[in-house]
């Protein structure tokens, strides 16, 4: 076959004749109606006699021809293999020559692309898309599928609030005593993770024979929290909480003769908390059994008592209200 091919290439002059044998080829030019169409095909069909003869049978094979301008656009289709191929050339000048020279162009595309042409179309797929409902427009479904797509892939992000108070244990291993606490969470979450800053304040007052304690701390933490499951009124939450700040101790006596003081020092702490989370709505409802440790904190001495500290391990629980910052959507 490719001897036959190149054949082609080197052709000498043919003569306008009918052709044993020749492969059924159709060619239409009534876009040219200066081209001899009949003429042509006749040409073409000396052409290709001894290439198609070997390697196809089938349908004719059709040639169309359109004269755009100064150019000549040659289509070949075989509608048994159901390809097509195109090519634009410059159009041949107006003599008698001119229906060869066609030929001899549409021969060298066909022989140049045989294999091509002759390819298999790619089998259908072995399971069909869905298609749309009836009415439904492809460019919205594709729009739709896209953005299904997208959301489950992208992590949602929203910021919340929250504000708490708390009950806790202080200096459990050596001379335990209670304070309470105040504090504001900023929580910006990914997903079902968060990660937060908290900002509390701690107070509380210790009775002795003598007199009382009072103690003060400010700390401010980074930590990273969680909520489980995704969806759901009711859920699992917590936090570990990693913070640093200041703290004070002031006696305060009950008699003017016995001598007071005050203790200040930087502290630092480190809490865990769990508990279950009740969400209704963009509010949620968070209570919390905590335990940590405060370290470098003042310590209060007091002559014949047990001393005041905030450090060492506490224990205690906070109820928090949270709520999600995100704006609402129009009509939602």
């Amino acid at each position: 076959m490719i001897g036959s091919i190149v054949a082609l290439v080197l052709a000498g002059p043919v003569v306008d004749a009918p052709v044993e044998g020749a492969p059924p080829i159709r060619v239409e030019a009534e876009r040219c109606p200066a081209i001899d169409a009949a003429k042509v095909q006749r040409l073409l069909a000396l052409e290709l006699v001894a290439v198609t003869q070997e390697i196809r049978e089938g349908p004719a094979l059709r040639v169309e021809l359109a004269c755009p301008a100064a150019t000549l656009t040659i289509e070949v289709s075989d509608p048994m293999t159901g390809k097509q191929l195109a090519r634009d050339v410059p159009m041949p000048a107006p003599d008698e020559a001119r229906e060869r020279v066609i030929a001899l162009a549409i021969a060298q595309l066909f022989a140049a692309s045989w294999l091509e042409l002759l390819l298999p179309s790619p089998p259908e797929p072995e399971v069909p898309a869905p298609t749309p409902a009836r009415g439904t427009s492809p460019k919205a479904v594709a729009a739709a599928r896209d953005v299904a797509e997208t959301r489950s892939r992208r992590v949602e992000r929203r910021l919340e609030l929250a504000v708490g108070g708390s009950g806790r244990a202080h200096s459990l291993e050596a001379s335990p005593w209670g304070i309470g606490a105040g504090e504001i969470e900023v929580r910006g979450w990914f997903g079902q993770i968060a990660v937060l800053g908290r900002l509390s304040a701690q107070g509380g007052l210790a009775r002795r024979e003598l007199g009382e304690v009072r103690a003060v701390a400010v700390l401010a933490g980074l930590g990273v929290g969680f909520r489980v499951p995704a969806s759901g009124r009711w859920r699992l939450g917590g936090a570990v909480v990693i913070s640093a700040g200041w703290a004070r101790l002031r006696g305060v006596s009950d008699d003017p003769g016995v001598p007071t003081a005050v203790a200040r020092s930087a502290t630092g702490g480190l809490g865990f908390g769990i508990g279950p989370r009740l969400v209704l709505g963009r509010t949620a409802l968070e209570l919390d059994a905590e335990l940590g440790g405060m370290l470098r904190p003042p310590e209060g001495l007091v002559a014949g008592e047990r001393p005041v500290t905030l450090g060492g391990l506490w224990a205690g629980g906070t109820f928090r209200v949270a709520v999600d910052l995100r704006r609402r959507r129009r009509g939602a």
